[in-house]
């Protein structure tokens, strides 16, 4: 399910993304070709690149450091023609907090959820009353919906704000936009198990109705790698998106629009 490569535009395609959506919890990423020789080779002293060097097919390539199954002799890191095209990306650091996704669609997770509402469990955490990580969790599942990202295993939150106050940092998003024609209504389960959203996020929305594919298309045309997207993933975002509204009016249509829509969550 969560499986295939990172592909080489995926930081660039969920960054683009999230600016669109006014989602603020992503590093900004753009696209970049560069010499792999003069610009890498020749002004590193990196030694994970420069002692994992071999060719293949003629292309210099490096192993890289990261998890083992993704840094190894079947995934290796390859120029073509002398350039390699790459995400850069702002660089933050990498102190976080870390909180399972309790609805993750790994296996071992999914079989509960996708049985019984969590959302009262989830309720019943302290900590997701305080300030605004709970309602940045259904946004995150927003994305995943629009992203069909199956690999979202934990929340992250910067540990450099206050715990309390801190807010979901959206990160490992490598394998989203992998298949335009597949949806999967399940990746709204938060939205639609907890009818909560907030509205300043989802006022904004509305007015992306039926343009958000326009908008990344427009986006992604000016950056250095396009194009970053086919063209069948642009109405994928909004056949998705107009499936997240037809949950939300659900949600409206059940219970206190007041208690549905907020800036903070509300207990009940």
């Amino acid at each position: 399910m969560t499986s295939g490569r990172v592909t080489t535009g995926g930081m660039t395609r969920w960054s683009t993304t999230l600016k669109i959506l006014n989602f603020r919890k992503v590093v900004p990423c753009v696209g970049r070709k560069v010499n792999f020789t003069a610009e890498l080779l020749q002004t590193t002293d990196d030694p994970v690149i420069l002692g994992t060097q071999k060719t293949i097919g003629g292309n210099k390539c490096f192993i890289g450091n990261c998890r083992s199954w993704f840094c190894n002799n079947d995934h290796p890191i390859c120029e073509i023609n002398g350039f390699m095209e790459l995400s850069m990306c702002l660089r933050i650091t990498d102190d976080f907090w870390s909180s399972e996704h309790p609805w993750s669609q790994w296996p071992p997770t999914a079989k509960i959820w996708k049985v019984k509402n969590v959302c009262k469990r989830e309720l019943r955490k302290k900590e997701n009353y305080k300030e605004r990580f709970f309602l940045d969790t259904m946004e995150v599942a927003l994305f995943d919906h629009l992203m069909l990202n199956y690999d979202r295993h934990h929340y992250h939150r910067y540990a450099h704000i206050n715990w309390k106050k801190s807010f979901a940092t959206i990160l490992d998003n490598g394998k989203g936009f992998v298949n335009p024609f597949k949806d999967d209504i399940t990746f709204l389960a938060p939205v639609y198990q907890c009818c909560r959203f907030r509205n300043s996020t989802y006022q904004h929305l509305l007015s992306l109705r039926n343009r958000l594919g326009d908008m990344m298309r427009t986006s992604l045309s000016a950056d250095p790698l396009a194009p970053i997207l086919t063209e069948p993933f642009y109405p994928a975002l909004d056949r998705r998106l107009n499936q997240f509204y037809f949950v939300m009016q659900r949600c409206l249509e059940a219970y206190d629009p007041t208690v549905v829509l907020a800036e903070k969550l509300l207990p009940t």
